[in-house]
């Protein structure tokens, strides 16, 4: 990133030394060379900004041994709100989280994430928990259910293109 800025700027100097104006192509092209250096700079801004799922939380769902289609570090954007989700597991049109964000509003991050995915064109029930004990029971719980997971893969996917 830094690199982008620098070779940016060198151009734009070079322009301003050449020809004794910035008024000249090689602006141009020095602002154009921004346009992925702020890209990148943007991105490293908002991975400052997220936390991931601890290591402590990581390594009981670990012990779960889950075979379960699974994503971790999650950060959802809304218009109003922002969501940063540990852990997100799906089967049977069944997507269930875990927050360990104490202002994550819950409510309004299950309903996002409803809306968005069945928006996509499938039918899903989301639930979001910041309790431990209760996300591990509805593992379990999840674990043990019969039905199969064929469009897991396909909601997970999705969740991380919606997801930074």
């Amino acid at each position: 990133m830094c690199i982008l800025f620098a070779l940016s700027a060198t151009i734009y100097i070079s322009g301003i030394l050449y020809k004794g104006t910035n008024k000249n192509l090689l602006t141009v092209v020095a602002v154009l060379g921004l346009l992925p250096a702020c890209r990148y700079a943007v991105s490293v801004i908002l991975y400052l900004k997220t936390k991931g799922c601890s290591l402590a939380l990581h390594d009981s769902l670990e012990k779960v041994d889950s075979k379960l289609p699974k994503l971790y570090d999650m950060y959802f954007t809304s218009y109003q709100k922002n969501f940063q989700v540990s852990h997100i597991v799906c089967k049977n049109n069944c997507v269930i989280g875990i927050t360990e964000d104490e202002k994550t509003d819950i409510t309004a991050c299950e309903k996002h994430l409803q809306t968005m995915i069945n928006q996509e064109g499938h039918h899903v029930t989301v639930k979001i928990f910041k309790d431990k004990e209760k996300y591990m029971e509805r593992l379990h719980t999840l674990q043990e259910a019969a039905l199969t997971t064929e469009n897991s893969d396909q909601i997970l996917d999705f969740c991380c293109h919606i997801s930074l």
